[in-house]
């Protein structure tokens, strides 16, 4: 009897203890969201609407004043955060194909140096120097997305598995290898890859979405879908390898939307990135966003329930802004507390992307009707 009366007040303490712990993260949640719901929203230091929509968006490695846009398979804009009312410059894609537009651009990038603005849309890759306006155009590699190497002139794509390309020479880029489906994989060559998709694409029938690398090159990640046969539904994703040793060492699962309807079906991953010193790594989508530390992926941050389609943390890792339809939120990324509520001139901007400056000094955004806008976070600090 004295044991099972222990056992059973040992179970009751359990109980009442992780009641408290859950009552009160809820508590702190509440609080944390009623207080960014108290804050006064913060204006743009500058703003500017473009006359189509915008893409994607990156800055230069080597000026921090200094930042691309790509449009809806028009145009490719360079700007300075000193005057957004006019582009510094402009590059049109003139096809030899006049019946050929450039398409929704998957990556948009700098190269390494600065030299090089590259620009990937689904079939179409080009390269733009920054400075002549040089143009040159490959049009046989397909991807859904791309990524560059901030260290190396690596470029990867994705579509249905991760080719890299060394494209140190624009004029002649070449294949590297392509990254293994599954863990214990071996990498192979582009012949290989040729030669396997259609046996790859019957058994792991996935499409990736996004890429990033890490800062020092080392990490790549890529997410995506994947439809499981056994049990008839879609599966978002991310994998990630290490580019040292070729290898898949990592793939998380993101579970479905609740009210998940395979007819109607929508991706639940919207933005993958690692942040600037690789202390972080960060996954957002419908259901939320999960932030773990590394190299031991923890779950550091997590926010559920919330559409958020993208995430940007600052280089030195004190701050994140979360982007969340109609307002960004910057937060601190030790004590996750709400720093400031940034939102638009217009009660209808409607934003998908935001970066930080390399120096930290700029936050800017991109809206769903073309709205560039820009932060002066040295004074929101």
């Amino acid at each position: 009897m004295k044991i099972q009366y222990k056992f059973l007040l040992t179970f009751f303490l359990f109980i009442v203890i992780g009641f408290l712990f859950y009552s009160t993260w809820v508590q702190w949640q509440g609080n944390q969201e009623s207080r960014i719901e108290r804050m006064k929203p913060i204006k743009p230091t500058a703003e500017f609407k473009n006359s189509e929509r915008i893409h994607a968006m990156t800055f230069s490695p080597t000026d921090s004043d200094i930042f691309a846009t790509a449009d809806e398979g028009i145009k490719t804009k360079i700007w300075s955060i000193n005057g957004i009312d006019n582009p510094i410059k402009t590059f049109a894609f003139e096809s030899k194909n006049p019946k050929e537009r450039l398409g929704r651009v998957k990556c948009l990038a700098f190269s390494k140096s600065g030299e090089w603005l590259l620009n990937k849309s689904f079939s179409t890759l080009i390269f733009w120097h920054v400075s002549t306006g040089k143009e040159i155009s490959i049009d046989s590699i397909q991807s859904f997305t791309a990524a560059v190497s901030p260290v190396e002139d690596i470029l990867a794509i994705g579509l249905r598995d991760i080719r890299l390309w060394d494209y140190s020479n624009p004029n002649d880029i070449k294949p590297l290898f392509v990254l293994p489906p599954m863990i214990g994989g071996k990498s192979l060559t582009h012949v290989e890859a040729e030669e396997l998709k259609p046996h790859v694409s019957l058994v792991f029938n996935q499409h990736y979405q996004n890429i990033t690398l890490s800062n020092d090159g080392r990490w790549i990640a890529a997410s995506g879908e994947l439809y499981d046969k056994s049990r008839s539904r879609h599966i978002n994703m991310v994998k990630v390898w290490n580019l040292s040793s070729e290898e898949l060492v990592k793939i998380i699962e993101r579970p479905p939307p609740n009210d998940l309807n395979e007819k109607n079906y929508r991706r639940n991953i919207q933005s993958i990135r690692f942040s600037p010193n690789n202390r972080f790594f960060a996954i957002t989508g419908s259901t939320g966003i999960i932030i773990w530390s590394l190299p031991e992926w923890r779950i550091y941050r997590e926010r559920i329930d919330q559409l958020i389609t993208d995430i940007a943390f600052s280089p030195d890792e004190e701050l994140y802004a979360i982007v969340s339809l109609g307002q960004i939120t910057l937060l601190d990324l030790d004590t996750d507390t709400p720093v400031a509520l940034l939102k638009g001139n217009s009660i209808l901007s409607i934003y998908n992307s935001v970066v930080f400056s390399p120096d930290g000094k700029t936050l800017v955004s991109t809206g769903f009707e073309g709205e560039l806008s820009i932060w002066n976070i040295e004074k929101i600090k």
